[in-house]
C-alpha cells in the first residue's frame, strides 16, 4: 500500500509538472509564432500526459483491489456494518498419529498447510546476505552487482509488517510444535494431508525401509571418494579445454550428500513410508544439471506418452476401439530400482546424435558416458547421521533419473512389446502402460511379458555372478 501511494504521488507531481510545461510552451508559441500550428510540437507532451493518466487509473484500481482483499482476508470490520466473525477453519487435513494430544490452536495452525508462510517479525540480515552470496557465487559480475544493489535497497527499506497472518494463540502453538522434539510434522504420501508422528515411530519406519538389503546397504562416508573421482574427471576435461576453471569450480561447489525423508502412506495398512531422496544441493547435483542440458532434448524422441487426463482422452477419442476390447493397465513395479544403469546409459549414448547442444559442443560420447557413470553409480544418501548406498539401479531423487527411466521404458516398449503396438494402441504414463486389448489377447500378452521378464532377471543375475 505504501509503495502504491508513493507511486501515485509521483505520478501526480509528474502531471502537474507536465501540465505547467505544456501551458508555458503554448503561451510562448502563441506569442512568438501566432500564425503557426503548435499541435505537432506538443504532441509528445499530450501523449505522455495521457500515459500518466493511465498509470494513475491503473494504480488506483490496484490500490482499491488490495484494500478490498486485505479487508476480506483479515475480516477488517466496516464502521457502517456489523462485524461478521470469520468462518471456522477446516482442519480435516491434519492427521495425528503421535501420542501427543494436539490443542485446537495447534491443529488450526497445521491446517494452514506446510507451505504456509507466517508473517516475519524481523529480518535475519546475516542469513539473507549469506544466502544471497551463495546464490550469486557463479553468476556474471554485472548481474551480481545489480542483484546486490537491489537486495541492499530492499533490506534498507524493509519494515515490519503491520498485520500478522497468525493470531497470538497460533504463534504460541507454532513455538510449541517447533520446540517439541518428540514429534515430527510431515506431508502424507497422497491426499495432501499433514501428518504428525512420533519421532521414534518415524525413524523406525524409515529404518525398516533402509534395512532392505536388496535396495540399500549401510556404508562409510564416501564424500572424499566421490570428490576425488569428480576432480579426476573434471581435471581431464579442463586439460582438454572442454570446460574452464569457473565451470570446474561450479561443478565442485557442494560437498553434501543427498538426504532422505519419508512420507507415510495413509491409504495403506500400518502407514508404511515412501522414501523420498532430496538430492537438491548435493555433491553431484551440479554435474547432474550440467549433463542434463546435453541430453534433455532426447525426450522429444519418446513416443506414445500421456501428459495428463485430457491428453489420454484425446488419444482415446482418436483411436478405434473394438467392442470386445478393454483398456488394460500394466504397471512397472519399482521402476527406478529396476532400470539397469548400463543399459540406460547405452540408450542415451546411442541417441546422443539427436541432441543439438551435444553436437555443437566439444564433448565426446565418452565424456558424457563417464559423467553419467559417475553420477549414477554413486547413489549415496544420508539419514539420521548414517550413510547408505542404493544398491539397485537408477538413484532415486537424481534429476536425470526420470529422463533415463523414460528413455529406457520407451526403448523397452519398442524392442520387447512391439507386438502390442501393431495398431499404435499403447500409451505410457511414467510407469503405467495402457493398451486396449481383447480378453484373449490380454491373457496371452501377459504370459509373454511375464516370461520375458523372468528370462531377463535370470540373465541379469547370471551376469552379476560372473
Amino acid at each position: 500500500n505504501n509503495t502504491l501511494k508513493h507511486h501515485q504521488k509521483q505520478h501526480q507531481m509528474y502531471n502537474i509538472e507536465i501540465a505547467t510545461q505544456n501551458k508555458i510552451l503554448q503561451i510562448y508559441m502563441q506569442e512568438q509564432q501566432p500564425h503557426r500550428s503548435n499541435n505537432d510540437d506538443l504532441q509528445w507532451i499530450n501523449k505522455h500526459d495521457k500515459k500518466q493518466k493511465w498509470y494513475r487509473r491503473t494504480h488506483n484500481k490496484k490500490l482499491i483491489k488490495l484494500k478490498n482483499d486485505k479487508n476480506k482476508h483479515y475480516h477488517v470490520p466496516n464502521n457502517n456494518a456489523s462485524h461478521i466473525p470469520p468462518e471456522k477453519a477446516d482442519t480435516s487435513n491434519v492427521v495425528n498419529l503421535s501420542d501427543h494430544n494436539l490443542t485446537q490452536d495447534q491443529i488450526s495452525l497445521l491446517s494452514k498447510g506446510l507451505k504456509f508462510i507466517p508473517t516475519p517479525k524481523q529480518m535475519n540480515v546475516i542469513n539473507f546476505i549469506t544466502n544471497t552470496e551463495s546464490a550469486l557465487s557463479y553468476t556474471p559480475t554485472t548481474i551480481k552487482q545489480a542483484a546486490i544493489s537491489e537486495i541492499t535497497t530492499f533490506i534498507q527499506r524493509w519494515k515490519k509488517p503491520k498485520i500478522d497472518n497468525l493470531t497470538k494463540q497460533e504463534r504460541i502453538a507454532m513455538n510449541e510444535i517447533k520446540n517439541n522434539k518428540e514429534i515430527i510434522v510431515i506431508p502424507a504420501d497422497k491426499g495432501g494431508k499433514i501428518v504428525v508422528m512420533n519421532q521414534k515411530d518415524y525413524k523406525e519406519k524409515m529404518e525398516e525401509k533402509l534395512n532392505d538389503k536388496k535396495t540399500y546397504e549401510q556404508v562409510k562416508d564416501p564424500t572424499n571418494m566421490i570428490k576425488n573421482k569428480l576432480n579426476e574427471l573434471l581435471n581431464k576435461l579442463l586439460s582438454q579445454r572442454k570446460i574452464d576453471k569457473h565451470m570446474k569450480k561450479y561443478l565442485t561447489s557442494i560437498d553434501d550428500l543427498p538426504k532422505l525423508r519419508g512420507q507415510p502412506k495413509l491409504h495403506k495398512i500400518n502407514n508404511p513410508m515412501r522414501i523420498i531422496t532430496c538430492s537438491s544441493n548435493s555433491i553431484l547435483t551440479p554435474l547432474s544439471k550440467f549433463v542434463y542440458t546435453y541430453i534433455k532434448q532426447l525426450r522429444e524422441k519418446i513416443q506414445n506418452t500421456i501428459k495428463n487426463t485430457n491428453d489420454l482422452i484425446q488419444k482415446l477419442s482418436k483411436t478405434k476401439i473394438e467392442p470386445n476390447e478393454y483398456l488394460a493397465s500394466l504397471d512397472v513395479e519399482d521402476l527406478y530400482t529396476n532400470v539397469p544403469v548400463t543399459r540406460a546409459i547405452d540408450i542415451v549414448i546411442n541417441e546422443l546424435g539427436y541432441s543439438e547442444k551435444f553436437c555443437q559442443s566439444s564433448f565426446s560420447k565418452t565424456d558424457i558416458k563417464q559423467m553419467l557413470l559417475l553420477i549414477l553409480n554413486n547413489g549415496y544418501v544420508e539419514f539420521d547421521g548414517k550413510v547408505y548406498r542404493q544398491v539397485k539401479r537408477l538413484p532415486m531423487g537424481n534429476n536425470i533419473s526420470p529422463l533415463l527411466a523414460d528413455l529406457y521404458m520407451d526403448n523397452y516398449i519398442k524392442q520387447k512389446l512391439s507386438y502390442l503396438d501393431s495398431t499404435n494402441k499403447i500409451w505410457r504414463y511414467v510407469d503405467d502402460i495402457l493398451t486396449p486389448r481383447s480378453q484373449s489377447n490380454l491373457v496371452s500378452n501377459y504370459t509373454l511379458i511375464k516370461s520375458y521378464n523372468q528370462r531377463q532377471n535370470k540373465t541379469q543375475t547370471t551376469n552379476k555372478q560372473h
